[in-house]
This record gives C-alpha cells, structure tokens and sequence, in this order.
C-alpha cells in the first residue's frame, strides 16, 4: 500500500500524518512479529461496531501479554478525533487499523509490559469490485491452521507467501483447512448453506464480528443456523458458501479450488444475508 500523508494517525499518545511515524527497529512487531491488531470500517462518519472490536482486540493482547494503553472510552475518542483529523463526514471511505506491539526490546526478545507500541492508522477503505458480490469468488484451500485461532496477531506468512499462487488461480483469498476440516479465509470468516440452514465452523478460527452481526441478521429472518466442525466435503457439497470480513461484508463464494459450489452463482440465502446486512450499515 502506498503511503497517505494526508491521512493522520496516532502513534504512542501523539496525533501526526502517516508518513511522519517512525518505529524502533528494535520493536518486536518488527523483529518478532510479535503483535496484535484489529481492522474496523467506517460507516456514516461513525467507527462501525466499536465496542466488539474493543472487546476482540482486549483478548488478542492479553493472549500475547501486552497492555493496552488505553481505555474503551479512551479509544473510542481518539478515534472520534481522528475520523474528524481527516475529513469527518466528507472524508473519502476509510477503515481504522489498531496495531499493538510488545515494543521496543533491549535484548530484541523481551517485552516490555507498560512500553509497547501502540498505533491507530487511517487508511483509504479498499472495497471489492461490485463484480464479486454479483457473481461470487474463488478460493483457494490451503493446508493451515492458525495458532492462537482466537486471537487477531501480526503473522500472516501462510497467506502471504502463496499471494503469488492466488493470483494466478483467480482466487480471492486461502481457505485455511486442517486435517480434512474447514477453518476460516485468510482474512475472513466463511459459512456454508445446505437446506436453508446455515452452517459455521466453530473451532479453531477467530470469533468474527462481521459474521456474528450476519449470524443474528439471519436469527431474526428465521434462518436456522448451526455451528459445529465442518469437513471440506461439506464444503465443497454445500448449495451456498460465504465469507463475511469487516472491510467485505457478505460475500458469495462460487469456487472453492477447482469445484464450483452448486450452480455457481450466488445463492437465494446469501443474496438475502447481503441486502440485510446493507441495510443495518445504512442505518447504522
């Protein structure tokens, strides 16, 4: 991604344009990858499911043992302050990356509890093409499984290294599979539809915010819904598939690898999940 320096950000309790951070290369975010984050959009002009993103990148430190450096309240004000900083309501669409590192180590091993790296980024929302939503994706399963499934941490080296592979197959993202069994995308979470029911994989990924507010959208249109360990043949059998992320929404999946997922085309229940979860962020 490019560098903005029109967009600021806060680093370390201090307001600044991007391109004026600068990090130790002592840091272990750095060094270690030792690191936590959290990805949030911006909806009509307001961060969109504040308090959950909270709570989710509350767990992810303390899975790492690193403090926090501020306060829920305290957060959502910077936050507040930074949407303002760079435009309010007449802002382009942007999302909010936090970072949360074990900060600068001495012996470039130890964290340093109380002294860690803590940034907020602005950065320009990167939507998919209207393309995607009308007529799916592609997936590309990929034999992995995250540690510390249920927390958000720095290291994406799986998914990254086949960028390359995805590409070339047409693929959206990785599907993390392990030992026979679905787990999540590399950057979202994914359920399928058999019979009108939806059907998630409830170990072994990170709880997904997107996906629970999609989750309890489909409670109140009286959709069943079951969470359980998946296979990939369910999968690949499904009559719908679909990844839910917070700079995604809802998204058809169409192929997963070389098999097409029923008829290939975004099915009546995913359709249905898209127009109402629209309508949530639109009142928002």
């Amino acid at each position: 991604m490019k560098a903005q320096p029109s967009f600021f950000c806060y680093c370390n309790g201090v307001f600044l344009p991007l391109h004026e951070i600068s990090l130790n290369p002592y840091d272990l975010g750095l060094l270690r990858g030792y690191a936590v984050f959290d990805v949030m959009s911006v909806e009509n002009g307001k961060p969109f499911l504040l308090e959950e993103h909270w709570q989710r990148l509350v767990r992810s430190a303390e899975t790492l043992c690193l403090m926090l450096p501020v306060t829920l309240q305290e957060y959502q004000d910077i936050i507040m302050e930074l949407i303002a900083k760079n435009g309010g309501s007449d802002a382009p669409a942007i999302s909010i990356r936090t970072v949360l590192s074990g900060g600068v180590a001495e012996d470039a091993y130890t964290p340093r509890v109380g002294q860690e790296t803590f940034l907020i980024l602005i950065e320009a929302a990167h939507k998919l093409p209207p393309s995607m939503y009308a007529l799916g994706v592609k997936l590309l399963p990929l034999e992995y499984a995250r540690q510390f499934s249920w927390a958000k941490v720095a290291n994406h080296i799986a998914s990254i290294r086949t960028l390359a592979e995805k590409r070339e197959a047409g693929a959206l993202e990785a599907l993390y599979v392990s030992n026979g069994m679905v787990l999540e995308a590399a950057t979202s979470n994914v359920a399928l539809v058999r019979d009108g029911g939806i059907v998630v994989p409830a170990d072994g990924v990170l709880a997904g915010i997107t996906l629970e507010k999609v989750l309890a959208l489909a409670a109140a249109l009286h959709i069943p819904i079951e969470r359980r360990t998946v296979t990939v043949a369910e999968f690949l059998q499904a009559d719908e598939v679909f990844l839910t992320a917070s700079n995604k929404r809802v998204v058809p999946v169409t192929r997963i690898g070389d098999t097409t997922i029923k008829d290939g085309k975004p099915g009546k229940v995913t359709r249905q999940l898209m127009a109402a979860f629209d309508e949530f962020v639109k009142q928002y």
